[in-house]
């Protein structure tokens, strides 16, 4: 019986949503922008007894925290974004004694996100209308400048710590008027190592890469074509 109560409520809500979806319409585009803050694991690593260190696992982490502005384009099923930021990088590694020197980065950043909108009622006020969507998509972030200079940054490019990302989150609109909303999104990200952290590995030792993980929280102002 409860299985039942839940398989029509999950049922109920995508028929809601897919009335709310063909009533804003298939093509009904907009496109807008604003502001992100996000917050990257680029690469994190594991290399049993590397070359030139004392036996044991060597870990290397490397963190972006980065603040930027982003635009967009839509449509009812799909939104594709692009973004610029930057803000300090970190890099961590378990050696005892050495401060490893970080600094800060630039990147840009593209973004592919499907997305399901369901109507929800606002008490708010007439016209205020609110659509909450799941959303699901890919980003590739490519990292134009990185500063840092220690052992295990990368020496020819700094587009070696551009990484490849697989994101999963939920956003909402908000109208405004009738040609404009308010948009934001939280995301969480699932970070693939970048090719800096393959070249550590090559220089020293075999080991393995660990995915890493953060979250993009994005919030701006659209408008209806």
């Amino acid at each position: 019986m409860v299985k039942k109560a839940l398989l029509v409520t999950v049922l109920a809500a995508f028929a809601v949503g897919g009335v709310s979806a063909e009533s804003q319409g298939f093509l009904n585009l907009s496109a807008g922008g604003g502001v992100l803050f996000d917050r990257a694991n680029v690469g994190h690593t594991h290399i049993e007894d590397p070359a030139g260190f004392a036996p044991g696992t060597l870990c290397v982490n490397l963190f972006h925290t980065g603040f930027g502005a982003w635009g967009f384009v839509d449509a009812t099923f799909a939104e594709l974004s692009i973004a610029v930021l930057g803000g300090p990088s970190r890099w961590d590694a378990n050696i005892e004694g050495e401060n490893l020197e970080s600094g800060a980065f630039l990147a840009l950043d593209i973004g592919l996100l499907g997305r399901f909108p369901i109507a929800l009622p606002l008490p708010i006020g007439e016209g205020m209308n609110g659509y909450i969507f799941p959303l699901l998509g890919v980003g590739y972030s490519v990292v134009l400048m990185s500063n840092a200079d220690n052992e295990f940054a990368p020496e020819d490019s700094a587009t070696h710590l551009s990484t490849f990302r697989i994101s999963l989150g939920v956003g909402y609109d908000l109208d405004l008027s009738d040609a404009m909303f308010l948009r934001g999104a939280v995301l969480a990200n699932m970070s693939f190592s970048s090719r800096s952290f393959s070249d550590i590995m090559d220089d020293f030792g075999d080991g393995a890469h660990r995915l890493g993980f953060g979250p993009t929280v994005r919030i701006g102002v659209g408008f209806r074509l």
